[in-house]
């Protein structure tokens, strides 16, 4: 995992855990309040009803069980259960499940996923009363809203570590590209400077070595200001570059390489394609076999000899963007980086292999000022 990974996953982990924290004080709060504004409502309907019973038990002319029942009834059709005993006899019982609960005890219950407040009363004595409210509609919409924000705090969290990992990665993207593109560079600049150091050179060599050490150092400058502006704006520069002057830098970076050219000019910018050529013959090396490159102003081709590569491997190659990268691939930065280089230069970057005959890529060219 890359340092920059680490880093996201770091602060991704800590906001979703202070995220998570908030939101749960928060729903913990919500759920307590709305937990003692229901039990209080409780409270004062069972109060309510006690003072009503007992004002006219006194005052009823009509039989007092009578009464009771009628009471009782009318507050079960809105989910508020009765059972009350005068003395040793039960005048009424429209519980919804047996509970016991003593003389000023409040209890929550929880009976066949209904939910109840349960509260115990006595009055003038002889008379006892169990109060039963159902508040299972009320409860379950706390625990929608606690899901709900819950759920809210999920999707914000989610867009949050998105928006952070994308930020992340287009920061960390082109010093990713720089570390890879200045490897071709830097190997050439040490090895002329281990030439310098330790073989016996003419003047003119030891001119020519020093000469190609600026040129590679002025490269590497300017391959950083491409990258860094390709990075942050939709088009490049573009202008009329010599095919022999890409062959003959080429030529001395991969000595090995065999060069062959149609026509005088290409139209683009000279690092860029010279950091997408870089790559393709770094890559056909890898691959094993003879390496051959042609350029031409509407066709830049590499084709290498070697193993080749699988339909899987070749998918990847031929669409970065879109197909999960293969295992055997161990950087995939060079292959999207030639493919973002081609988009700029209004060009397609394409692949053909097979495994165990080679690969050609091939750069084709679709600007008007290149292919006139």
């Amino acid at each position: 995992m890359k340092l920059w990974q680490k880093n996201y996953l770091v602060t991704a982990l800590l906001f979703t855990g202070v995220l998570f924290a908030c939101v749960a004080v928060l729903v913990i709060s919500s759920a307590r309040i709305n937990a003692a504004r229901l039990r209080d409502g409780a409270i004062s309907e069972e109060k309510a009803i006690a003072g009503a019973l007992e004002n006219m038990v006194l005052h009823s002319e009509t039989p007092k069980e009578a009464v009771v029942r009628g009471i009782a009834r009318q507050y079960e059709q809105n989910g508020t259960y009765l059972m009350i005993r005068h003395a040793e006899t039960e005048w009424v019982n429209l519980l919804a499940f047996e509970d016991t609960v003593p003389a000023g005890t409040l209890q929550w219950s929880a009976r066949d996923g209904r939910v109840y407040i349960s509260i115990g009363e006595a009055f003038r004595d002889e008379y006892e009363m169990t109060f039963q409210k159902d508040v299972t509609e009320q409860t379950t919409a706390m625990v929608q809203s606690i899901l709900a924000a819950v759920g809210l705090c999920m999707l914000l969290s989610i867009a949050v570590d998105t928006i952070l990992y994308y930020t992340m990665l287009r920061i960390n993207q082109p010093l990713s590209r720089l570390s890879h593109e200045l490897r071709t560079p830097l190997t050439v600049v040490r090895g002329y400077g281990e030439l310098l150091k330790l073989a016996a050179l003419s003047d003119e060599q030891r001119y020519d070595a020093a000469s190609y050490v600026v040129e590679e150092c002025d490269r590497m400058k300017d391959i950083i200001q491409k990258i860094l502006t390709m990075n942050d704006k939709g088009h490049i520069d573009r202008e009329r570059i010599s095919i022999a002057d890409l062959k003959q830098h080429l030529s001395m970076t991969w000595e090995d390489v065999a060069i062959e050219t149609k026509g005088e000019s290409v139209y683009g910018d000279q690092t860029l394609l010279i950091s997408l050529l870089d790559n393709l013959i770094g890559n056909a090396k890898k691959a094993g076999g003879a390496v051959t490159v042609c350029l031409s102003p509407q066709v830049f081709s590499v084709t290498d000899t070697g193993r080749g590569m699988d339909e899987k491997t070749l998918a990847y190659v031929n669409d970065p963007a879109h197909t999960a990268r293969p295992n055997d691939i161990r950087s995939g930065l060079g292959v999207p980086l030639c493919h973002e280089i081609a988009k700029k230069h209004d060009a397609v970057l394409h692949y053909a292999s097979r495994a165990g005959e080679g690969t050609t890529a091939t750069l084709r060219f679709y600007n008007s000022d290149t292919t006139l």
